[in-house]
């Protein structure tokens, strides 16, 4: 993104075909435009149905001190003031592993992480410019649609009895949009654990 007066910007986007990015406050954009890298070297076509000024994202930390989700926009959550973490489910299917998103990373758009922040605030989402390293994680978004089904157990972000941790989610029951999830498929040999602990409690 090129500016008149200032520097620009230039912003990452994989594995999508929507881009969403924060301009500058105040600036008027000159140009806009894409770089596209292939391993294949396959020819690019572009088509720009249009571009629209939408409401700022933010996310909700809850009373616990933890949320999860998958933004729109590449962001540095430590800038924020935010913890990011990913998210694997063991092999074993009875615990999980946590690993902490660098404080310099940029997290890729759309890309689910668990955060942690101060209980009960509200934080502002600021796309972030530059290189985002992909993030290894079990986590899954939601659409605003995602439930459990009779194949598959989702496992989804609450607190029960002060206890903070991935919890089955019932049948019919639907995770909200850009909330993420864990989805442990069904298997005869093991019986589903009753929750994934953070740790914490």
């Amino acid at each position: 993104v090129e500016y008149d007066n200032e520097k620009p910007d230039y912003y990452q986007f994989t594995g999508t075909n929507k881009a969403t990015f924060n301009t500058k406050k105040g600036c008027v954009v000159k140009t806009i435009g894409i770089q596209y890298t292939d391993e294949e070297n396959k020819p690019l076509s572009v088509t720009v149905d249009g571009a629209w000024l939408v409401d700022k994202e933010s996310v909700h930390i809850g009373t616990n001190g933890w949320a999860t989700f998958a933004s729109d926009c590449a962001v540095n959550y430590n800038e924020l003031g935010l913890e990011a973490y990913a998210v694997t489910l063991n092999p074993d299917k009875t615990s999980v592993s946590f690993t902490k998103v660098p404080d310099t990373d940029i997290v890729p758009a759309y890309t689910p992480v668990l955060l942690k922040g101060t209980a009960d605030t509200d934080y502002k989402i600021n796309s972030k410019a530059g290189w985002a390293p992909n993030v290894s994680t079990n986590l899954k978004a939601s659409d605003g649609t995602s439930t459990s089904t009779d194949a598959a157990t989702l496992y989804a972000l609450s607190t029960v009895k002060g206890v903070t941790a991935f919890y089955p989610v019932k049948m019919g029951s639907k995770i909200p949009a850009k909330r993420c999830y864990l989805e442990v498929v069904k298997d005869a040999s093991a019986s589903n654990a009753a929750f994934y602990s953070l740790g914490t409690n």
